[in-house]
């Protein structure tokens, strides 16, 4: 029994997920994407954006976003959670925008941004947050 819930405990406290295109983490990959960079070669290094969208011109921008959700062990605790937020966001992004014949025109990376502390939602009956 004590086993049990020794595992438990210890699988809620290390509850966290990444989602998005871990490729753009790589430097080294990343490094190879320079400014005249072909869309053939940013797909052999990182991989189908994320999202594609066009600009007022027409250039046309891929994206490409990591986002990584860490549980706070804080909030597993009893009192303490109700003051504790639930979870830590982190996110990273790429952002490539091509010229009229489909070369990296402009490179934006924003590194990992620091954990952001996410409140819990308000529970709608009684307007204390969970």
């Amino acid at each position: 029994m004590n086993r049990c819930l020794i595992l438990v405990m210890v699988l809620l406290l290390t509850a966290c997920a990444t989602a998005g295109n871990l490729a753009i983490l790589d430097s080294s990959k990343r490094e190879q994407i320079k400014v005249g960079a072909t869309k053939s070669h940013v797909q052999e290094m990182v991989g189908a954006p994320a999202s594609v969208y066009f600009g007022a011109q027409g250039q046309e921008t891929w994206s490409y976003t990591v986002a990584h959700v860490a549980m706070n062990p804080a909030a597993m605790i009893p009192v303490v959670g109700l003051f504790a937020n639930d979870h830590n966001v982190e996110s990273t992004s790429l952002v490539l925008m091509f010229n009229d014949e489909g070369k990296v025109q402009k490179i934006a990376y924003t590194e990992p941004t620091p954990r952001i502390d996410v409140p819990s939602a308000p529970d709608s009956n009684s307007g204390t947050e969970r």
